[in-house]
Parts: C-alpha cells; sequence; structure tokens
C-alpha cells in the first residue's frame, strides 16, 4: 500500500511538473474570460452552499427534478408508440398503434409464409391458393 501511494505521488508530480514545463515552453496562460467564468462560478456556489440546508430551497428543485422525470417518461412512452406505429405501417401498410396488434400482424405474416412455402403442390401454387384463402395465425398455434 505504501509502495503504491509513492507510485502514485512520484506520477502526479511528475505529471504536473510536465504540464508547467509545456505551460512554460509556449508561454501559454490561462485566457481571462476563463478566469471570470470559474470566478462566477465558485460565487455561484457559495450563494448555492449558504442555502443547502434551508428547507424551502431544496424543496423547489426536488419539486423540478420530480416534474422532470414525470415528462421524461411520458416522452419516452410516446416515442415507443411512434416507433412501433412506424414500423408496423413500413413493415404491414397498416398503422397499428401498439406492440400487441403489431405481434398479431406479425403471426399473421409468419403463417402466410410458413403456409405459403409448406404448401403440398409447390409455393407458386401455394401463392395462388394463399392469395385466394389467407393463412391466419391461431392464438393456440405453436411452431416450436
Amino acid at each position: 500500500m505504501l509502495m503504491e501511494t509513492d507510485t502514485l505521488g512520484t506520477i502526479e508530480s511528475a505529471v504536473t511538473q510536465g504540464i508547467e514545463t509545456y505551460l512554460v515552453a509556449r508561454k501559454a496562460k490561462v485566457p481571462e474570460f476563463v478566469e471570470k467564468y470559474f470566478s462566477l462560478c465558485e460565487q455561484f456556489l457559495v450563494q448555492i452552499r449558504s442555502k443547502a440546508d434551508c428547507p424551502e430551497f431544496r424543496e423547489k428543485p426536488e419539486c423540478n427534478l420530480a416534474e422532470y422525470a414525470k415528462t421524461r417518461i411520458a416522452v419516452t412512452e410516446l416515442a415507443g408508440s411512434l416507433i412501433s406505429l412506424a414500423t408496423s405501417y413500413t413493415a404491414f401498410q397498416k398503422a397499428l398503434p401498439g406492440v400487441f396488434s403489431t405481434g398479431m400482424a406479425s403471426a399473421t405474416a409468419i403463417a402466410q409464409h410458413m403456409a405459403v412455402a409448406n404448401f403440398w403442390l409447390g409455393s407458386t401454387i401455394g401463392a395462388w391458393y394463399y392469395g385466394l384463402f389467407p393463412a391466419s395465425a391461431s392464438i393456440n398455434s405453436s411452431t416450436w
């Protein structure tokens, strides 16, 4: 443990020395606007720390975060529905609103394909036959 601390200290001092050497060699200094930005941030942090124990101060951010969480959940649900709607329209040329509807349409399309592929007179005649009499998927049927 002591050896690790010594090694880390050596690495840290070497990195610090390297950075200082680089800055001196480049004659670089921190831009003035960055220093102003850091001092402004420090002023805000001092104000926040002074009010951290006040219950009224803590209540408002907590309410805002709770509202943000609700909004985020609603947006996620809306995005999922839109993705499902777009996928079903692309795949089945029907606007299906949910996953269950899309699943039933997928099952019907798979059943149609399986019926055509496994028709006893071949897939060409099977396509004609199941074009007139479409196959459908039942809830109880299983292909496992």
